[in-house]
């Protein structure tokens, strides 16, 4: 699964559970924990594959989306900084620790 897609839906009783049994603060961690939640309250979870979900930063304020040839440039200047493979991690750390800690977290199921 991957759990850095940002793109979801729910519907009502959904929101309704994820708003009982999870607070804000964490707001990457919420791309596994609400997965972990919902599927733990008996939700299926399914998915929806997509074509169009690109990695934006290449193209960010231009006029036009950037071809996968300026994609691949951007994201090897990216890759060659420090602070960006910093960030990676501490968004993985996150993502994964809300989605443990959302296994063990009591639920309200009302």
């Amino acid at each position: 699964l991957d759990f850095g897609a940002g793109s979801k839906g729910f519907n009502r009783r959904a929101v309704e559970v994820l708003m009982a049994n999870t607070s804000p603060g964490r707001a990457l961690g919420t791309d596994a924990e609400w997965v972990v939640v919902l599927h733990r309250a008996g939700f299926k979870v399914e998915s929806l594959l997509v074509d169009g979900l690109d990695w934006e930063s290449a193209d960010r304020y231009a006029e036009q989306a950037a071809d996968s040839e300026t994609q691949r440039r951007a994201a090897e200047v990216y890759d060659t900084q420090a602070k960006n493979w910093s960030y990676r991690i501490e968004t993985i750390i996150e993502t994964v620790e809300s989605g443990l800690e959302a296994l063990e977290r009591p639920l309200v199921l009302e």
